[in-house]
């Protein structure tokens, strides 16, 4: 199985109203996350 490795970038205009939701995305996705 070959192993790829892209980027994803999250732009937050409002760091302290949407850092919930932001980690709620990140948890969700947890598993194929390599580093953040």
């Amino acid at each position: 199985m070959t192993k790829r490795i892209g980027t994803v970038t999250i732009i937050i205009t409002d760091r302290i109203n949407q850092s919930a939701r932001v980690n709620e995305i990140l948890s969700k996705y947890a598993d194929i996350i390599i580093g953040r």
